[in-house]
């Protein structure tokens, strides 16, 4: 006599997770932009280089929830990265100062951005932020991310850099903290754009190197992101072409 009582269990847990499932909204589409770009242009094998890279995210309705939660981001095989060149600073070095970057050594610091965000739940719009990158070591940069409206902001996370293969060649992987995504109870940051370049030299036997250098590059240069968000919006993924010419 328990095996209908568990079928009817089995039953009962069905259906009540098929009325879940069915009650669930569907996720809400995203509209995003990305562009990427290369200086100096044109630039032969082994000449260091800047990448600079702007995206802008947008809701598809009034009201939509779109805190990002993850960004990937893929670039081209052919350029060499030279992150063994640089000196390190960690997001704890940095969290360890509160914000500072006075313990961070020389040329560790390689790159530099800016942001814009809404905090609806605090109606804060158009909030601007600033990004710090550094040298993370083998597989990681340190990004520190700071803002003063409609709460004080500074925090330092580590990103991965990974190699990869097929189309491209390398993975930037940002899992943005939860912190910075809900800074103050009930108030989610939602990104509206962010702009970052990435790009350092040093001077190793009296030769000029880069962080970045370019490779062979000829004809279509591809790149794309992904962009994942805590709630409400789908997933969206763009596909572009590097502007290295």
């Amino acid at each position: 006599m328990s095996l209908p009582s568990r079928l009817s269990c089995g039953a009962g847990l069905a259906a009540a997770g098929a009325a879940l499932l069915a009650a669930a909204p569907a996720a809400v589409a995203t509209r995003a932009t990305v562009t990427a770009k290369v200086t100096p242009q044109n630039a032969p094998p082994g000449k260091p280089l800047t990448l600079a890279v702007r995206a802008t995210l947008a809701p598809d309705r009034p009201g939509q929830s779109m805190t990002l939660a993850e960004a990937d981001v893929r670039f081209p095989a052919d350029v060499t990265l030279n992150r063994r060149l640089f000196p390190v600073c960690s997001a704890a070095t940095i969290n360890a100062a509160n914000g500072s970057f006075k313990r961070c050594p020389a040329g560790s610091r390689v790159g530099s951005g800016t942001f814009r965000a809404d905090v609806p739940a605090a109606d804060a719009f158009n909030v601007p932020g600033r990004l710090t990158l550094f040298n993370g070591g083998e597989g990681e940069v340190t990004v520190h991310a700071f803002a003063e409206n409609p709460v004080l902001v500074s925090e330092a996370f580590e990103t991965r850099l990974v190699r990869t293969s097929g189309r491209f060649g390398y993975r930037l992987i940002i899992q943005v903290p939860y912190r910075l995504q809900e800074i103050a109870e009930d108030w989610f940051v939602e990104l509206r754009t962010i702009s970052f370049s990435a790009g350092a030299t040093t001077t190793v036997r009296g030769r000029t190197r880069g962080l970045i250098e370019a490779g062979r590059w000829s004809g279509v240069v591809p790149f794309a992101a992904s962009f994942s968000f805590l709630r409400e919006s789908a997933p969206v993924t763009v596909n572009g072409l590097l502007d290295w010419r």
